[in-house]
């Protein structure tokens, strides 16, 4: 009886670490995704500049400003539209990243390594934007230059377009999240980017 009673035991501690391996790799997965979709986003910085013939000297910054981890710098004579396409280049490939999750059939929603990186697309556009209007923790202007990509924004356009940024991020993120957790007939929503002179349009299209 008492063999029994110990080799039960086993199994259900066999079991049990088999379920916390099984959540942790899960766990890294989903870290794995967020931080796939961070490192995209400053990617997109390094890509647009090098396109653009610009330098951005983008080096860590994580003693100084653990908010902040990776810094870039570009120059005041460079062209505002070059400026407003490096600024911007991040957070767009939020919303472009996350409507291939959406749309791809290939695609499981349901993977932690996928939700980290949609999860991370939504979140990041919004916490930019709060900072921006409301924090200015990371995005602010002063008279020595500016931090932040939306920030970076307004300094080669305006703040008007700073803020029409802010606000088509914000509500493109909410709207992803809507049709990524609520609405799984992905069929009849679509976003589209359309580049303008010195910017990009973002528009929604629903089929009735």
């Amino acid at each position: 009886m008492k063999k029994i009673t110990i080799i039960l035991f086993i199994i259900i501690q066999l079991q049990t670490y088999s379920a916390n391996a099984d959540e942790l790799k899960e766990l890294f997965k989903f870290g794995g995704g967020i931080l796939t979709s961070y490192l995209t986003h400053e990617a997109a910085h390094e890509i647009s500049a090098r396109i653009t013939g610009n330098d951005i000297n983008m080096h860590l910054n994580i003693n100084n400003d653990i908010c902040n981890p990776v810094k870039y710098r570009l120059e005041y004579h460079i062209d505002n539209s070059e400026g407003f396409i490096i600024n911007a280049s991040g957070l767009i490939t939020h919303p472009l990243t996350n409507e291939i999750i959406l749309k791809s059939k290939k695609i499981n929603r349901n993977d932690s390594f996928v939700k980290g990186i949609f999860i991370w697309n939504v979140i990041n556009p919004i916490i930019y934007s709060m900072d921006y209007w409301f924090i200015n923790r990371v995005n602010k202007t002063n008279h020595y230059g500016y931090s932040g990509d939306i920030a970076g924004i307004e300094t080669y356009s305006s703040k008007t377009t700073a803020n029409l940024f802010a606000g088509a991020i914000t509500c493109i993120a909410l709207s992803q999240a809507y049709r990524f957790y609520f609405y799984k007939d992905d069929e009849e929503i679509s976003l589209n980017f359309l580049p303008t002179n010195g910017g990009v349009l973002f528009s929604i299209n629903f089929n009735f």
